[in-house]
């Protein structure tokens, strides 16, 4: 981890790893030692989070008749200057519709008020008869007439655990609760909410009373005790492995591996495995690519600062990508009128449809402010279709209840 999170953290387990700590209690000691690994999709998430604060902060100061500039937003944050593209810009526009129609039907009576409490605070949680400690970090809080709704934002494209299972929405619930005693802030029970703006679907929402938000806090101090126990057990699984950062270190994890490669029974043809062999073998070949994926990052990162003797990182292939097609071809049509012409030109090119997606939809957009991003889509394919093709990809698995046990 890095000196920043270390800090926030204070080095205390954090809700938004209690998915992974609940079934894996010995990776939170395990995952102290390992360096954070950088993505894109990491930073984008931070990005889209940051976006989407600042969206309910202009909002609320909105009603307060004051004015509020994402750029003031990040000077206030004291983030470095960030800009969104469209696509982005949609995602978040779709994001607060789904937090629109939660408010719909979670509101108590017609005329409920709604407000923002705090965006994005960290609060922390003690037991100190029984011991454990954790922190947790929530993107919004609201009162939302008799109740108050804590709510996270999940930007990735792969379906999370729902508001009811959501083991990072659990452990936030009694902060919450904990915010609304010390305040003053009088509440009936607390909704939780996930909102996941890539995945179909309405946002899912689950609601705690009294009882439950006592459970909560039970359940979630007990996976804080595991998870700094010294001796705590490590359980490797797909679910426990997925964003894991030791397990490219991890003892479990690299015997999964070697399970994975000398699965077999006294059959040696898949047809005759039974159907719980199959998902056995699906799930351990899963988790395997994983740890694999985590190898390489950490060999490269070794290879790159010359720890490893023998090995040395080869350089990358540089591309070149014309950006500005007209200023291209004005510039070769004019060195050679004949052969380049507009048809050859428009010959070597392929036009991006997620970009003119982009382009049709602003347009679209302008002329009208309630055209939506699908009904720009559907509208360009069938306004192209005789000058493109449609391919469909190979479908993924999905699990889906009732399966082999």
């Amino acid at each position: 981890m890095t000196d920043t999170v270390e800090d926030v953290r204070k080095g205390l387990p954090s809700a938004s790893a209690f998915g992974r700590l609940a079934l894996c209690p010995g990776s939170f000691t395990m995952e102290k030692s390992c360096p954070d690994e950088s993505s894109e999709a990491a930073a984008e998430g931070t990005l889209l989070h940051r976006y989407m604060e600042y969206l309910l902060l202009k909002d609320d100061a909105a009603e307060e008749g004051m004015e509020f500039s994402w750029h003031d937003f990040l000077n206030s944050r004291e983030y470095e200057s960030a800009e969104l593209n469209h696509e982005q810009v949609e995602l978040c526009g779709r994001a607060l519709r789904l937090l629109d129609d939660v408010k719909e039907k979670i509101l108590d009576y017609p005329d409920a008020f709604f407000s923002l409490v705090s965006t994005e605070e960290r609060r922390f949680l003690s037991d100190w008869i029984e011991g454990g400690e954790y922190s947790g970090q929530w993107d919004a809080l609201f009162r939302v007439g008799s109740d108050l709704l804590v709510l996270d934002w999940k930007f990735g494209r792969v379906a999370v655990d729902s508001a009811e299972a959501n083991r990072q929405l659990e452990a936030l619930v009694p902060l919450a609760a904990q915010k609304a005693n010390e305040e003053g802030i009088i509440y009936n029970g607390i909704y939780a909410a996930i909102i996941q703006p890539r995945v179909a679907g309405p946002a899912s929402v689950t609601f705690y009373d009294d009882e439950a938000i006592s459970q909560a806090e039970q359940d979630s101090l007990a996976v804080a005790r595991a998870a700094v126990d010294p001796d705590a057990p490590r359980y490797c699984s797909e679910a426990a492995c997925r964003y894991c950062r030791a397990k490219a270190v991890c003892h479990e994890a690299a015997a999964m591996v070697e399970q994975a490669s000398l699965i077999a029974t006294d059959r040696d043809k898949w047809e005759l495995f039974s159907p719980a062999e199959k998902v056995q073998a699906y799930h351990l070949a899963k988790t395997a690519k994983k740890w694999a994926a985590a190898v390489d990052y950490r060999f490269e990162q070794d290879v790159a600062a010359g720890l490893i003797p023998g090995f040395e990182m080869a350089p990358g292939r540089t591309s070149f990508t014309v950006t500005d097609p007209s200023g291209a071809f004005s510039v070769l049509s004019a060195e050679f009128p004949d052969e380049v012409t507009a048809e050859a030109f428009a010959g070597c090119c392929k036009v991006g449809i997620t970009e003119l997606d982009r382009l049709v939809h602003a347009a679209r957009k302008a002329a009208d402010p309630k055209a939506t991003t699908k009904a720009s889509r559907e509208w360009l394919r069938q306004l192209l279709a005789e000058y493109g093709e449609s391919k469909t990809t190979k479908g993924s698995v999905k699990e889906v209840e009732g399966g082999a046990a």
